[in-house]
């Protein structure tokens, strides 16, 4: 359960993601079991440029440990440049799989996959520079399926662990996750392998953890941490316990608040947070209808029945 020289508890990772992977988020998911954490991807332009939001955005602190920060960026000399900023953090992960029109468009995340010489020059850079842990997150390729050429790329620059999302960046989240291409990069190189893609369920982490070496848990962790306890309890026991029902939420939600209020994350939007929290419900549709249209957070907590509220305010 190693990743270069960082020792992990257990072998289940919270995917770094856009607008969810915040600090307290990360705090929250890690008190509920999950061994390692990454910020939302941070591209390296922004972050060079000092600006407010990147600042906010790669904040960690003693709880968020081991600490995995995500960077994104296209020139291999930027890497070297901003490795002096990353230095409160234990990993650096590079995203070479974001397949978003704006990202693509500055040439970077999951269209860099056209292109695994890049991605090796990229990743050198950063190995042969800092002492930290390195690693890739990657997909199957851009629009074909060259996962073998890409992951003998990150291997060959000398990074610790390659993350594998398998789809490739043009499919929807709709196409089921091809298994069988993680089972094939794990086959084929001898570092660590993080497996990606449609862990919603301990039956699906136990699943992923048979053909690869740790479970990374993306949209099976948005607005429920206990994924993470859920599934080391049916790792380790064989126990299937249920998901959480409306008080167990809402209790998870308000130690959230907690931690944004704590941690003075200003710019995280509650009831859009919230909205996470009870999109799994059963018959959730009529409850988040009514938290949509609330004016500020009083409204949303007399809501869902709190009478506590926090200083967090949009």
């Amino acid at each position: 359960m190693k990743i270069g020289n960082i020792q992990l508890k257990n072998r289940l990772i919270l995917a770094p993601m856009v607008d969810v992977t915040d600090l307290a988020y990360r705090v929250l998911c890690r008190r509920y079991g999950a061994a390692l954490a990454f910020t939302e991807m941070t591209v390296i332009d922004s972050i060079l440029s000092g600006a407010a939001l990147s600042k906010k955005l790669i904040e960690t602190n003693d709880e968020d440990k081991p600490s995995g920060i995500q960077i994104a960026g296209y020139d291999p000399l930027m890497f070297k440049k901003v490795i002096p900023y990353l230095k409160d953090f234990d990993i650096i992960d590079v995203n070479f799989g974001c397949p978003v029109h704006k990202a693509e468009n500055c040439g970077i995340g999951a269209v860099l996959l056209k292109e695994p010489e890049r991605i090796k020059k990229i990743l050198k850079i950063l190995k042969n520079n800092t002492d930290k842990v390195v690693t890739a997150k990657v997909r199957l390729g851009y629009d074909s399926n060259n996962i073998s050429e890409i992951a003998k790329a990150v291997e060959d620059s000398g990074v610790d662990a390659i993350s594998v999302h398998a789809r490739t960046a043009i499919v929807g989240r709709g196409v089921k996750a091809d298994l069988e291409s993680i089972k094939l990069v794990k086959e084929q190189v001898s570092i660590p392998v993080i497996g990606n893609g449609d862990v919603f369920t301990p039956e699906d982490a136990k699943r992923m953890l048979k053909i690869a070496d740790f479970a990374m848990i993306a949209r099976g962790a948005i607005g429920d941490p206990s994924i993470f306890r859920r599934t080391l309890n049916y790792l380790d026991n064989g126990v299937v316990e249920e998901k959480p029902n409306f008080d167990e939420k809402v209790s998870m939600f308000m130690e959230y608040c907690k931690l944004v209020e704590e941690y003075n994350l200003k710019r995280i939007n509650l009831k859009e947070r919230l909205m996470y929290f009870l999109k799994s419900l059963e018959n959730s549709s009529i409850l988040r209808e009514k938290v949509s249209k609330c004016k500020n957070n009083e409204e949303m907590f007399k809501i869902i029945g709190v009478n506590l509220g926090v200083s967090t305010t949009r």
